[in-house]
C-alpha cells in the first residue's frame, strides 16, 4: 500500500491517525510522541499490513543496507517504542506480530480515506487497542548471588535508537534556550586495544568537566549514550539528528614513549562547520591541563561563562601525577563494566591512584562507588566497607569542596551504608546543583527521596535520569527496582519489558518482573517468568514439570517453602545467607514472626536494601505490629 505525493497521506488504524509526510501520529485527536526512527519503521509496517516485513527489508530500506552499527538492539528498540505508543503488547499482541528471527507483520486492518485496506494474510483483527496502561527459586551458587543484587545487577549496553529523536530533545533540555553538546568517545589511534580503557576514560572526563561548565545552559550527553557511538560509521549530521544535539565534539588519542598527541574539534551540528579544531602534542603529565584547554575552548566558543573564580580548575580537580590518573582510569573502565568481579578488581588501581597522589580527589569518589555497589551487591554487612567508604568519601569533598562526585559519594555513603537520610539528601541535592547531567547521581538522589517517603519528587529524578541515560541498563534497571519498591507495579513492569525487548538475555528485567507480577496477585505470569529463570539455570525437563502440577500460587509457595529450608539450614552451619531475600520468602508465606527475625538480622548487618522497608508494601502485613515501628526507627537517624 503506497501513497502518492498528491495525495491526502493520513492512514488510519484503530483510533490512531499516521500521517505519512510529517511524520505524525495521533490517537483520537491526540499527538502522540514518536521519534523519527521508530516512525519510519511503523509506516513500512502500516504500507504492507498483514505481510511478513523481513529484518532484512527493515535493515535495507530503514538503516541502509550499508548500516550495520546496532541494527538488531537498534530494531528492537524501535519495535518496543512503537508498541509502548500503540498500548501493544508483545505477548498478546493488536497490531504488531513477532514472527521470531524472520520479522515483524502488522495485523489490523488500516484505511487511507474511505479505502479499507485489509491484511492479505489470515491475522487475528482487535481494532481497538488495550487499555494503557521474587526472585527465582532454584538456590544455585549463581542464582543466589544475583537474587541478593537484583537492583543493581544489569548486562551491557541497550539498543542507541531509543535516545536518537527530537523527541528526547525535547524530554532533556529545561528551557529552550539551553544548548545540547555530544563527547563522541575519542578515537584510539595507539593501535592497542589495551589502551581503549585510556581513551573511553578520556571521554568520560570531557563530560564531567564539560557538565559542570554552566549547567543551565549547555547539557552534555552521558556517558553511555556517548560510548554507544563508538567507532560509528555516521556523519555529523546524522549523529546530530539521532539525538537532537546542537554540537558535536570529537577527537582522537595517540600514546606512545611517554608522549600523548591529542586532536580534538567542536563542531555544530546544524551546518556542520568546524567552530575550532585543534591538536595537543605533549608529555602524558599534561594529559588534565589538555582537557582543562578544551573545556575553555567549548565555553568560549558557546558564549559561556564558566563557574565562579577557580570553577574551571575545581570542577575536575587539580592536575594529577600521571601514575596516578593512569591508574584512576583503568579502575573506572572497569567498573563501568557492571560486573562483581570487575568492581573488585577496580579497587586495587584506586588504591594505586591514592597512593601516587593523595590529593587527587576523582579516586577517592570513584572508590566510593565501588565499594557501595560491592556491598550492595553481595549482601554483606555494611560496617565491612564503611568506614572505608566514609574515609574517602569525606576526604573527597574535602580536597575539592566544588566537585560534584565528591557531595555523590558522600551522600551515598550516608544513604546506603549510614542510613544518614537528611544528610545524604542535602549531599545529593549537592551534587545534582553542581552537574546535573550524572545520572547515577540523580537516580541515587531519586532513591533517596523515595525511602523518605517523597515518592513524587523522587519519582520525578529516577525519571530525569532515565532521560539524560535511556540506553543505560543500569539506569534503566535501577529505575524499574525503584518503582517497584514503592508500589508501582505497572511502571516496573513496562520499564522491564522494554529491558527485554532489547536485551531478551536479561535476567534482572525478569527478576523485576516476577516480583512485580507476585506483589499484584499475577501468579500464572510470575510462574511463567521463573520457569524462564529456571531454564537459563540450566534446569533440566524433569526439574520444569513440577511447575504444571497444580495452581501457580501453590506451586510457588511450595518452591518459597523449599528455598526459605534450604537458607534456614544454612544459616544453622554458619553459612552466609541473603537475609532480605529469606525476610521476603517468609512474609510471602504469611510466616510474620520469621519475617521479623530475618529483617531484625537484616537491620543488625545494615543491609543497604532494607532503606525502603517504610515504603515498600511488600512490608505492608507487618505495619500494625509494634516491631515494625522499633525496625523502621533503627534505619533512620
Amino acid at each position: 500500500m503506497k501513497f502518492d505525493s498528491n495525495q491526502d497521506d493520513s492512514i488510519s488504524f484503530g483510533p490512531f491517525v499516521l500521517k505519512a509526510r510529517s511524520g505524525e501520529l495521533s490517537r483520537d485527536g491526540i499527538p502522540i510522541k514518536l521519534p523519527p526512527q521508530p516512525f519510519k519503521v511503523l509506516l513500512l509496517l502500516v504500507e504492507n499490513a498483514g505481510q511478513l516485513v523481513t529484518r532484512k527489508e527493515l535493515h535495507e530500506q530503514i538503516w541502509g543496507a550499508d548500516t550495520f552499527v546496532d541494527f538488531d538492539k537498534g530494531l528492537n528498540l524501535c519495535i518496543a517504542q512503537i508498541r509502548e505508543a500503540l498500548g501493544d503488547d508483545a505477548q498478546s499482541p493488536h497490531y504488531i506480530e513477532t514472527l521470531p528471527r524472520r520479522g515483524y507483520r502488522f495485523m489490523t486492518e488500516v484505511r487511507r480515506g474511505s479505502t479499507l485496506f485489509a491484511p492479505t494474510e489470515q491475522t487475528t483483527q482487535l481494532p481497538q487497542p488495550p487499555p494503557a496502561g521474587r526472585l527465582p527459586f532454584t538456590i544455585t551458587k549463581s542464582t543466589a548471588l544475583i537474587l541478593s543484587i537484583i537492583a543493581f545487577v544489569l548486562v551491557a549496553v541497550l539498543a542507541v535508537s531509543y535516545l536518537r529523536s527530537p523527541r528526547i530533545r525535547s524530554e532533556v533540555r529545561t528551557t529552550q534556550a539551553k544548548q545540547m553538546l555530544l563527547v563522541l568517545p575519542f578515537e584510539n589511534l595507539t593501535n592497542d586495544p589495551a589502551q581503549d580503557y585510556f581513551s573511553d576514560g578520556l571521554t568520560e572526563e570531557m563530560i564531567t568537566r564539560l557538565g559542570s561548565l554552566e549547567p543551565k545552559r549547555l547539557g552534555v550527553i552521558a556517558r553511555t549514550t556517548a560510548l554507544t557511538y563508538k567507532k560509528t560509521s555516521k556523519d555529523i549530521r546524522q549523529i546530530g539528528s539521532e539525538l537532537g544535539v546542537d554540537y558535536v565534539l570529537e577527537g582522537s588519542v595517540r600514546r606512545e614513549g611517554g608522549r600523548l598527541r591529542i586532536t580534538s574539534q567542536l563542531i555544530q551540528v546544524t551546518d556542520q562547520t568546524h567552530l575550532w579544531a585543534e591538536a595537543y602534542e605533549r608529555n602524558e603529565t599534561d594529559v588534565l591541563d589538555i582537557q582543562r584547554e578544551v573545556a575553555t575552548r567549548v565555553a568560549s566558543s558557546l558564549s559561556l561563562e564558566l563557574l565562579p573564580s577557580s570553577s574551571a580548575e575545581a570542577a575536575a580537580g587539580k592536575l594529577a601525577k600521571p601514575e596516578a590518573y593512569d591508574a584512576y582510569l583503568k579502575g573506572r573502565y572497569l567498573v563501568t563494566k557492571d560486573t562483581l568481579e570487575d568492581l573488585w578488581r577496580s579497587l586495587a588501581y584506586f588504591d594505586q591512584a591514592i597512593a601516587a597522589d593523595p590529593n587527587f580527589a576523582p579516586a577517592y569518589a570513584a572508590e566510593v562507588e565501588a565499594l557501595v555497589l560491592i556491598t550492595d551487591w553481595t549482601g554483606s554487612s555494611a560496617a565491612v566497607n564503611l568506614s572505608k567508604a566514609r574515609a574517602a568519601a569525606l576526604k573527597a569533598v574535602e580536597l575539592n569542596p566544588s566537585y560534584a562526585e565528591g557531595y555523590a559519594a558522600l551522600g551515598a555513603v550516608q544513604f546506603w551504608l549510614e542510613w544518614n537520610w537528611r544528610d545524604a539528601e542535602k549531599n545529593f541535592k549537592r551534587a545534582v546543583e553542581l552537574n546535573p547531567y550524572n545520572p547515577l547521581t540523580r537516580l541515587n538522589y531519586g532513591r533517596c527521596l523515595l525511602a523518605r517517603g517523597q515518592k513524587e519528587a523522587g519519582a520525578s529524578e529516577i525519571n530525569e535520569a532515565l532521560k539524560l541515560d535511556p540506553v543505560s541498563l543500569l539506569t534503566t534497571g535501577l529505575g524499574a527496582f525503584a518503582q517497584m519498591n514503592i508500589g508501582h507495579y505497572d511502571a516496573a513492569i513496562a520499564l522491564s519489558k522494554r529491558m527485554l525487548e532489547l536485551e531478551p538475555k536479561s535476567r534482572a528485567a525478569r527478576h523485576c518482573l516476577f516480583r512485580a507480577y507476585m506483589a499484584k496477585g499475577s501468579y500464572l505470569e510470575a510462574l511463567n517468568i521463573n520457569r524462564e529463570l529456571m531454564q537459563q539455570d540450566g534446569a533440566k525437563p524433569q526439574e520444569l514439570k513440577v511447575l504444571d502440577n497444580g495452581d501457580p500460587r501453590d506451586v510457588l509457595a511450595a518452591q518459597f517453602r523449599e528455598a526459605l529450608g534450604q537458607m534456614k539450614q544454612s544459616a544453622r552451619k554458619g553459612e552466609k545467607v541473603w537475609t532480605m531475600y529469606a525476610a521476603w520468602l517468609a512474609i510471602s508465606l504469611g510466616e510474620r514472626d520469621e519475617a521479623f527475625q530475618w529483617l531484625e538480622k537484616a537491620a543488625s548487618e545494615r543491609a543497604p536494601s532494607l532503606v525502603y522497608l517504610s515504603v515498600d508494601p511488600t512490608w505492608d502485613p507487618l505495619r500494625a505490629d509494634a516491631r515494625f515501628a522499633r525496625l523502621s526507627e533503627r534505619t533512620t537517624l
